[in-house]
């Protein structure tokens, strides 16, 4: 089960306020070529999920978290719980 997001900020630059966003979120980030990606270990709901944050331009992005098992079919919410967490750390900058 995968959970999205499609956002426009009304901040200028998304580049600078994503890292900013997950650093106080205190979650270990990867920088890719379309964005960022976090990696989650293993808890109570999934057996670790992913997401993956895609930049779209320099006030529009995507958030997508899904499980890291593919046969995971129910991710019990912990995927749209990240998903909140992330955007009010964003909205918070």
């Amino acid at each position: 089960m995968k959970n999205f997001l499609y956002h426009t900020s009304p901040k200028a630059n998304v580049k600078e306020i994503i890292p900013i966003a997950l650093e106080k979120l205190n979650w270990k980030y990867n920088k890719n070529e379309s964005g960022y990606t976090v990696n989650f270990p293993i808890n109570l709901f999934t057996w670790g999920s992913v997401m993956n944050i895609k930049i779209v331009d320099d006030s529009q992005f995507n958030v997508e978290v899904h499980p890291k098992l593919p046969t995971q079919i129910i991710d019990w919410g912990d995927g749209k719980r990240k998903i909140n967490e992330f955007m009010l750390a964003v909205q918070n900058l």
